[in-house]
């Protein structure tokens, strides 16, 4: 209301008796003017002495009040199909003004104003538009505020009368999310010449309809760009993109909103230089014979490498178990495995405790390699510890210890996300090379003997699916590796495994837990060497291969398993 003027006038011939000094003159309203639009209205009679608000920049057009609620010729007329018509067709122009001139013809006044429609979180489908009627831009670039659209005699549809106005107009609809008459009104917009400023100004406003990914409104873009092919004027959004979504949503376009095929086709030829891919090249291939009538029963086309992630990952669980035994076996690991400090145990655990895990066998075996001497107390420990570099057989002695007391079996909160956010493993290799983690730390957590807990929650599964995931994609060079389709490793299969099958982690064995065997993984110990031929990584090595080579023998396993050529 701050950028309207309302000028009235007093008729002195008309005086109140009961007034001072008959000074309070009867008051009218003479104009309305609209600074910011650039138009002003005057009061005056029509033919039939009906007062009527006059246009002073259209000769003979005035403001209609036949579709007013409040008006007599509404009440007479409602029922009228060519008013109910009428309201159906302006109803959706918020900010308009319906004309009207003495031969009953009608026509719209929409101010063209720099609009947008709003996005409301709860209610992602309602057509609220507002304007910014203080762009500087819209005022800089239109030297005329406002388009007036005739209205056919039918009161069915407006009639732009230049290609900004369709254009406009059309942009409204399409903020409206009215397809079907957006797409109309784009089939005339075909233009081969150079935009004037206003047509720039508001073909640019398209770029506001971008977020919209109605299956209608893709169509609505592209005929867009049919409309603009020949002009040097870029459409704001990638055609072949939109032409991908088009196809993806074909069967919910609605009838009236469908692109014939010589039109996709135009399209295909327009972004063929694009980023086409193998949907639009399979596309072009099809509708060039169908247009042109070549009979075909197939189409060639070459697809791209897929990606591993997603569809090549999950093909890592149904190899057959011969394709599976001709992959290669990891045999050198780095593993820093998280362990407790052993004087913090021993100040937590007494005596009698720290013997009970000890075999009665085992206590012999280490009697006799202590010359004879009694484990009495820490100290005996101690002694024993100490002389673990000595012993040849040291790795017998302790074989049946249970040593799992020592091994942390939680990882919390920022060391988790570390872990993640940083990409610590993702950065490692396969074997724990670089970064000490791999595949040990990996079956760990899948197997359940590693926890990872984000606010005292168990996130052990989701996240080493998630690492896993990861950690493929990386050694599969993210699917870029071309025609050298990768390979993978029995031990990444092995973690496959245990993703697909909750009971297998009871049946895996776990890795082994004495100091020996986590000092030998700290360093990088090989597996398959002479050394390692009677350790406890050894026997978890054969157990842990004999045990998956069983289940691929499943019938679980090989009901699902792709059987390969």
């Amino acid at each position: 209301m701050s950028h309207i003027l309302i000028w009235t006038s007093r008729d002195p011939s008309i005086i109140d008796p009961n007034a001072d000094q008959n000074l309070d003159w009867t008051t009218s309203i003479s104009s309305i003017e609209l600074p910011r639009l650039k138009i002003k209205f005057q009061t005056r009679k029509d033919a039939h002495g009906i007062v009527r608000l006059y246009s002073l920049d259209h000769a003979g057009w005035f403001v209609s009040n036949l579709i007013s609620e409040n008006s007599d010729s509404m009440k007479s007329t409602s029922q009228d199909p060519s008013v109910v018509a009428l309201r159906a067709l302006v109803g959706g122009f918020t900010s308009s003004l319906l004309l009207e001139n003495e031969n009953k013809e009608l026509q719209l006044f929409i101010p063209n104003h720099d609009i947008f429609s709003v996005a409301v979180y709860d209610e992602p489908f309602k057509n609220q538009l507002v304007a910014d009627r203080s762009s500087d831009e819209w005022q800089r670039v239109m030297k005329s505020r406002y388009y007036v659209y005739p209205i056919h005699t039918t009161c069915t549809f407006l009639s732009p009368s230049s290609l900004s106005s369709s254009l406009y107009l059309a942009l409204l609809y399409f903020l409206q999310r009215n397809y079907l008459s957006a797409f109309k009104l784009i089939e005339g917009c075909c233009i081969d010449t150079e935009l004037t400023d206003e047509e720039k100004w508001v073909f640019s406003q398209f770029r506001k309809v971008d977020y919209d990914h109605h299956p209608d409104a893709h169509a609505c873009r592209l005929k867009l760009v049919l409309a603009f092919v020949y002009s040097e004027y870029p459409v704001p959004w990638q055609t072949s993109r939109e032409l991908e979504n088009y196809l993806n949503k074909l069967p919910h376009v609605s009838a009236h909103c469908t692109l014939t095929s010589a039109e996709e086709l135009d399209l295909l030829r327009y972004c063929e230089s694009d980023s086409s891919t193998s949907l639009l090249r399979m596309r072009r291939e099809y509708l060039h014979a169908l247009v042109h009538g070549i009979a075909r029963d197939y189409v060639k086309v070459k697809t791209p490498i897929p990606k591993i992630g997603g569809q090549v990952f999950r093909s890592l669980s149904s190899y057959s178990p011969e394709v599976v035994s001709s992959f290669h076996k990891i045999f050198k690991f780095k593993y820093e495995k998280r362990m407790k400090d052993l004087d913090d145990v021993m100040a937590d655990m007494d005596f009698s405790e720290m013997m009970s895990r000890i075999p009665l066998t085992t206590k012999l075996r280490i009697a006799k390699a202590l010359g004879g001497a009694v484990l009495n107390g820490m100290e005996g420990l101690e002694n024993l510890a100490e002389k673990f570099d000595d012993l040849e057989n040291a790795q017998d002695l302790i074989q049946d210890i249970d040593f799992s007391f020592l091994a942390e079996t939680e990882i919390k909160d920022v060391d988790v996300v570390d872990a993640v956010w940083n990409e610590i493993l993702v950065d490692d290799k396969e074997d724990g090379e670089s970064g000490g983690l791999g595949f040990l730390f990996l079956y760990e957590v899948l197997k359940g003997d590693l926890k990872l807990l984000i606010l005292e929650k168990d996130c052990s599964r989701s996240l080493g699916e998630i690492l896993l995931r990861f950690l493929a994609l990386k050694l599969s060079k993210f699917g870029k590796g071309g025609d050298n389709v990768w390979e993978p490793s029995q031990q990444i299969l092995q973690l496959v495994a245990l993703v697909g099958n909750d009971k297998l982690g009871e049946q895996f064995p776990k890795i082994p837990c004495d100091p020996i065997s986590t000092a030998k993984l700290e360093e990088g110990a090989n597996i398959n060497s002479t050394k390692s031929e009677n350790s406890l990584l050894r026997a978890f090595w054969d157990k842990l291969n004999k045990k998956f080579a069983s289940y691929l023998e499943t019938r679980e396993y090989k009901d699902s398993a792709h059987r390969e050529p």
